[in-house]
């Protein structure tokens, strides 16, 4: 008999993500270079000149700095807290994995606000947990109610609860505080607050600010900041026994030398993040103009990308490749009916305007 892997693995399906394939694009008869992908929600200007400098350098025959400590050290300057208050890991998807790692076991439960990012709850499973979610609705414009949040996890008592601020692929954002008096309530409980996208919103106000508290870890992405997703960087904030534990976990030499020097080149950049911010909101007031003047219902957007009600996702999402443009099909979310849309450069979003209008005008 062969050996068997842990049997909940069988239970766990791979979680869906945005952009597309090259097998995909075979099927369209298109070249990856020519397709206009709004399907993620990176930074739509590509890395700044200084990382990619800075990648040049880098001597790939040398082993990266296992801890990848002159990054934290880097990060932790940037926030004014000390390096044992941060980790950084490929991408925060490897630090949602360590998070449910460190702290899930097999029957206790994560609590997942959603619909959202499909990691929190794979991660999860893959720890052995239960998944208790909670779904805002398209009729409450997805707002997600605090009060009955707070209830659930009052009544669940869950280990660990998953919050996407602002939330991925709803675009809705709740105020700092509100989540941090949230934890307050639960202190047997940690709050994974994921603020991938928080750079892009009108405030950019984040619960790192607030100060660093037991029960609380905070995700941040570089990847979507700096349009560093081929190299894949994130990190994260927290007590140092939270981050303590997390590295415990954490794969040696995760994050590579080449992701190390760009994350250290990006947040020396300000300026860039400033100016991109800048293009991406103007980028993204005239994308959500131009899809309501079309009939379309777009709604309510607090970061770089927005939910568009469009009916049957996937046959406008294909229609829309053969077209040269790639949309997120949310289906994989339980939206089967909307599309997400990354806001891209003004020119780009020009041409995803016609391409809609005719697809709209095909039926």
């Amino acid at each position: 008999m062969a050996v068997k892997a842990n049997k909940h693995l069988s239970l766990i399906a791979p979680a869906v993500h945005g952009s597309v394939s090259l097998e995909e694009l075979s099927g369209f008869g298109s070249p990856k270079e020519g397709m206009l992908d709004f399907s993620v929600s990176a930074n739509p200007y590509g890395p700044p000149p200084s990382v990619l400098e800075a990648i040049k350098a880098v001597d790939i025959s040398l082993y990266p700095d296992q801890r990848a400590g002159p990054l934290r050290r880097a990060i932790a300057e940037k926030y004014n807290v000390s390096i044992e208050n941060v980790w950084a890991g490929n991408g925060s998807s490897e630090l949602i994995l360590l998070a449910a790692l460190a702290y899930l076991s097999p029957g206790e439960v994560a609590y997942v606000v959603g619909p959202t990012y499909g990691e929190y709850e794979r991660a999860s499973q893959i720890a052995g947990a239960e998944i208790k979610p909670y779904t805002a609705k398209a009729q409450d414009g997805f707002v997600v109610d605090m009060d009955a949040v707070a209830e659930e996890i009052r009544t669940i008592r869950p280990k660990t609860v998953f919050i996407c601020n602002p939330n991925n692929p709803t675009s809705q954002y709740i105020d700092p505080d509100r989540l941090l008096n949230l934890a307050d309530q639960f202190d047997d409980t940690l709050f994974i607050i994921d603020e991938a996208y928080i750079s892009f919103t009108a405030s950019g106000e984040s619960c790192i600010g607030k100060g660093i508290k037991d029960n609380l870890l905070v995700l941040r992405s570089m990847t979507k900041d700096y349009a560093l997703t081929g190299l894949r960087l994130g990190y994260a904030l927290g007590c140092e026994d939270v981050i303590d534990a997390l590295s415990k976990i954490a794969p040696p030499w995760s994050v590579n030398s080449m992701a190390q020097a760009a994350g250290i080149a990006a947040l020396e950049d300000t300026e860039y993040l400033e100016h991109s911010i800048k293009g991406i909101a103007e980028a993204k007031e005239y994308l959500w103009n131009a899809l309501l003047s079309a009939g379309l219902k777009v709604y309510p957007s607090a970061a770089n990308f927005f939910l568009v009600e469009v009916g049957e996702a996937s046959e406008v999402r294909s229609n829309l490749m053969s077209k040269g443009i790639c949309v997120r099909d949310c289906s994989s979310f339980g939206l089967p009916q909307f599309i997400r849309i990354g806001v891209r450069t003004m020119p780009e979003c020009e041409r995803l305007v016609e391409a809609m209008k005719e697809v709209l005008a095909e039926g």
